[in-house]
C-alpha cells in the first residue's frame, strides 16, 4: 500500500505520516526504490496513532502506549485524571465567579473588594488527591494487581464476574491506603509506567509459584541477605523512604487482604500456591528478626528506615516489598 492510498485512509498528511515513522511509532518496509510500502498492520496503526492524537495525547506518549500496551490504561489514565482536574478546576471557577456576582450585587462599590479580601479563605481549591476513587481508578489498581495474570487466564464469564467483584471493592472500601495507591499510580508519567519498576512483582510471583517447601529455608535465606544488603545501600533506603507511604506500604495492606486474596485465587487456583509459598518464606523470616541470631539485623532495619516500615501488620508482604524492591532509574542518581 502506498502512502497516498494511506493518506486517504487515515486522513493523515503526508508530512505527519512521515514525522510518525522518524518518531519510530511505525516502520514500513521500503522498496528498491525507497518508496514505503504500507501493510495493513502499518495502516491500524496509524488508524490508532490519529485516534490518540485527537484525543491531544502526546505522541511520545503514544510511543510508550504502542511499546507496551499493557500500560495503555494508565497513561490514558494519566491524561483522563489531567482533564478531569482542569474540568473541576473550571466548575469550581465558574461557581466562585457567579457567588461572587451575587454577593457583590447588594454592596457598595466602596466595600466590594473588601468583600472578596474577607472571603478569601474560601477562594482555595480542592486538592485532586480528595477526589473519590472512581470505575477508572478501581481498574488501575486492579490492573496494576492482577492484570498481567489475567492476560493468560480464558476470561470465562465467573472470572470475569470475580474480577468485577475485585473492582468494585475497590471503589466500597475506599481507605487511605487505596487513597494514597491510586494517587501515586496515577500520578505516574507514561515512561515511568513502562519502566522496571513494575516488572518486578511478576518476576517475585514466578520464582515463589514454582517454590517446594524443601527450598524455604534457603529462599527465606535469600531475603534475608538481600534485606541486609539493601540496608547497605543508601539510595535504596531514600527510595524506599520516598515511596513507602504512596505506594510500598499501601501495597501490602491491598495483597494482604483476605478478601482479595479469596477472591484471586478463585479466579486463579494457582494465586493459592504462590500465597502459601509467599507466606510460609515471610514467617520464616518474620521468625528470624525475633530470634536471637536476627535480632541485630531487625534492629538496624527498624533504625535505618526509622518510622518507615511496619513489622505488626501486613508484615508478609512487607517483608517481600524488603526483598523485591528495586531501584528505579530516575531514583539511581
Amino acid at each position: 500500500m502506498r502512502i497516498r492510498e494511506v493518506m486517504h485512509e487515515t486522513g493523515l498528511s503526508k508530512k505527519s505520516i512521515h514525522h510518525y515513522i522518524q518518531e519510530g511509532l511505525l516502520k514500513p518496509k521500503a522498496d528498491a526504490n525507497s518508496y514505503f510500502d504500507f501493510s495493513e498492520d502499518d495502516l491500524k496503526r496509524l488508524i490508532l496513532i490519529r485516534q490518540l492524537r485527537d484525543l491531544d495525547i502526546p505522541v511520545k506518549d503514544i510511543l510508550q502506549i504502542l511499546n507496551h500496551p499493557e500500560a495503555a490504561i494508565f497513561i490514558l489514565a494519566y491524561h483522563r485524571r489531567k482533564l478531569h482536574h482542569k474540568e473541576e478546576l473550571l466548575k469550581w471557577q465558574y461557581e466562585k465567579i457567579s457567588s461572587l456576582e451575587n454577593q457583590l450585587i447588594s454592596i457598595p462599590p466602596t466595600s466590594r473588594l473588601a468583600c472578596i479580601y474577607e472571603n478569601r479563605q474560601t477562594f482555595s481549591f480542592p486538592p485532586e488527591d480528595a477526589l473519590p476513587i472512581d470505575e477508572v481508578d478501581a481498574e488501575i489498581i486492579a490492573c496494576h494487581f492482577w492484570g498481567n495474570r489475567m492476560h493468560s487466564l480464558e476470561l470465562t464469564e465467573y472470572r470475569i464476574y470475580l474480577y468485577n467483584r475485585l473492582r468494585q471493592r475497590i471503589m466500597t472500601h475506599q481507605t487511605k491506603e487505596t487513597v494514597a495507591l491510586r494517587n501515586y499510580l496515577c500520578s505516574l508519567k507514561p515512561p515511568e509506567i513502562a519502566s522496571e519498576y513494575f516488572l518486578t512483582k511478576d518476576q517475585l510471583y514466578e520464582g515463589l509459584l514454582c517454590l517446594t517447601p524443601d527450598r524455604y529455608p534457603e529462599y527465606s535465606d535469600k531475603i534475608i541477605s538481600t534485606i541486609e544488603e539493601n540496608l547497605s545501600k543508601p539510595a535504596w533506603v531514600s527510595a524506599w523512604k520516598k515511596y513507602y507511604r504512596c505506594y510500598l506500604y499501601p501495597s501490602s495492606v491491598y495483597y494482604d487482604d483476605e478478601t482479595n486474596i479469596q477472591l484471586f485465587s478463585e479466579i486463579l487456583p494457582e494465586y493459592k500456591i504462590y500465597q502459601k509459598n509467599a507466606r510460609a518464606c515471610c514467617s520464616y523470616v518474620f521468625h528470624h528478626f525475633n530470634s536471637k541470631t536476627g535480632a541485630a539485623l531487625k534492629g538496624s532495619l527498624l533504625k535505618t528506615l526509622d518510622g518507615y516500615i511496619d513489622l505488626n501488620s501486613n508484615h508478609h508482604m512487607i517483608l517481600l516489598g524488603l526483598y523485591a524492591f528495586k531501584l528505579r532509574k530516575a531514583d539511581r542518581c
